[in-house]
C-alpha cells in the first residue's frame, strides 16, 4: 500500500511539474504572420495525457539503481497497468531539469536538495 501511495504522489508531482513548467496554450485556428522561430513550443496537454499517448513513462535518472527502477515500474503500472511500460533516459546533474522543463522525460528519479530561500 505504501508503494502506491508514493507512486500516486509521484504522479501527482510530475503532472503539476509538467503543468507548472511551461506549458503553453494557443488557439489552433490562430494564424501569425511571422516568420518560424528556434524558440522552444511546448505541447499544451496535460502531462498524463502525453505519457498516455507515448504509451509508456520516460523515467529520468543518473543510474540504474534498483529502487529508483521499483519506483519507475511502479508508476507504470498505476498509469497502465503493465509495469513494464517505462524507458529509462540516462540525464546528468546539468541537464536533467532541462529535459524535464523541455519533455524529453516524464518523471525525475535523482538525488537533489531543496533549501530554504
Amino acid at each position: 500500500k505504501l508503494l502506491f501511495f508514493a507512486c500516486l504522489l509521484l504522479l501527482g508531482v510530475a503532472i503539476t511539474l509538467g503543468m507548472l513548467l511551461g506549458t503553453v496554450t494557443t488557439s489552433p485556428n490562430e494564424v501569425t504572420d511571422k516568420a518560424p522561430t528556434t524558440a522552444p513550443t511546448y505541447d499544451p496537454r496535460p502531462t498524463l495525457d502525453i505519457i498516455q499517448s507515448n504509451g509508456f513513462v520516460r523515467c529520468g535518472m543518473d543510474t540504474d539503481q534498483t529502487y529508483r527502477l521499483q519506483l519507475c515500474r511502479a508508476v507504470a503500472a498505476v498509469v497502465f497497468g503493465d509495469p513494464e511500460k517505462y524507458r529509462v533516459v540516462k540525464l546528468s546533474s546539468s541537464d536533467r531539469f532541462v529535459k524535464l522543463q523541455n519533455r524529453d522525460v516524464d518523471l525525475l528519479f535523482f538525488s537533489d536538495t531543496h533549501t530554504m530561500e
